[in-house]
């Protein structure tokens, strides 16, 4: 009786810091979830069997592991308004609100956004695997959903900009130099491209599409390019548009900064947004160092893309799977898994064959 009735005052108690955050119900249900897994976690603490595979080498990491996922998944409940939101954001972390697109070499739908020592300035640098400070770019997915782990030592500030405004004041203020960021540029695949893709690509940093202007731009890979046989070289007057682009795209009155916590998720619109990365120094622990878990995503009922994008994502049409690293892992289980995906929310694959 007494066991019970310090559960049931746990529970209360949560509930009630929940609302002491704000009067909602999601606020409520917030507090009565971590309530639950308080109470959870003092019946096992009870159990006699838990001390025996308490220290067995797997046990920790799958601790915090299935800690991060609960309190991840908490989240939505305490940043939303109301439970419509809160769901469609548990629907979108869940892979409901899109299908995941792969993210590399090896065609893995999941990256761990960590130092892993990339030289970041190379023909296959890639950005997340590296400590340094990124420049501003869009990834290569409809969606990008970022999910804070661990933070740093010191630095790894993120930094999100609107591709919008910063066309609208490069226009106003030299139409000329606007226009040639229309044209196609050219864009390494930092050797990561498929059997049936070429390592470089052409794409226009800005577009239209049923009158929506679109971006895409990541410097890192159009410089790598500038080193492949064919690619044409960048006359001055669009290097001096990309300067006076990236110059805007870190214009204080554009650019919007935070460092995201272990919990915080980042979800981004690439088509409409640019994102960046302060370079960081981690913490010498391996367990303590930064890390995020970043997914990419291809929405149901998002717009249709600019045709200039087809060669960078495959298939530009309003609900069909799109965007992503194809990468040289990508086979008939890669297929049949994102056919099941689209299967579900009503989504067209890009009729291509694959190996196996």
């Amino acid at each position: 009786g007494g066991n019970a009735r310090n559960l049931a005052n746990l529970a209360i108690t949560m509930v009630l810091a929940g609302l002491w955050y704000g009067a909602s119900w999601p606020l409520a249900a917030w507090g009565l979830l971590h309530g639950l897994y308080l109470t959870i976690h003092r019946l096992c603490a009870e159990q006699n069997w838990l001390t025996v595979i308490r220290n067995r080498r797997w046990f920790r990491p799958s601790a915090i592991a299935l800690t991060f996922l609960a309190v991840t998944l908490s989240w939505p409940l305490f940043r939303a308004p109301d439970f419509a939101t809160a769901f469609a954001v548990l629907q979108a972390m869940a892979g409901f609100h899109g299908v995941a697109r792969p993210q590399g070499k090896a065609s893995h739908y999941l990256s761990a956004v960590r130092d892993a020592g990339t030289v970041y300035r190379s023909g296959r640098g890639r950005g997340y695997s590296s400590n340094a400070e990124l420049d501003f770019h869009t990834d290569s997915a409809d969606l990008v959903l970022l999910s804070c782990y661990n933070v740093a030592a010191e630095g790894g500030e993120s930094l999100v900009t609107s591709s919008v405004a910063a066309h609208a004041a490069l226009a106003a203020e030299d139409p000329a130099l606007a226009a040639l960021l229309h044209a196609p540029f050219h864009f390494s695949r930092q050797e990561e491209q498929a059997p049936d893709e070429e390592p470089f690509y052409p794409n226009p940093i800005f577009d239209e599409a049923e009158g929506v202007l679109c971006s895409k731009w990541n410097r890192n890979r159009l410089m790598s390019a500038q080193r492949i046989p064919g690619v044409p070289a960048l006359t001055d007057a669009q290097r001096h548009a990309l300067d006076r682009l990236d110059a805007l795209l870190r214009d204080p009155r554009l650019m919007y900064r935070m460092y995201l916590q272990p919990g915080d998720m980042q979800l981004l619109n690439n088509h409409v947004t640019l994102h960046s990365r302060t370079e960081f120094v981690d913490h010498a622990e391996p367990e303590r160092r930064r890390t995020l878990f970043r997914l990419w995503l291809a929405p149901p009922d998002w717009p249709r893309l600019p045709e200039s994008w087809r060669p960078a994502y495959r298939a530009v049409e309003r609900g069909t799977v799109r965007g992503g690293i194809r990468g040289q892992a990508y086979d008939a289980a890669c297929r049949a898994y994102e056919a099941r995906q689209a299967a579900a929310l009503g989504m067209r694959l890009p009729e291509e064959p694959v190996a196996g």
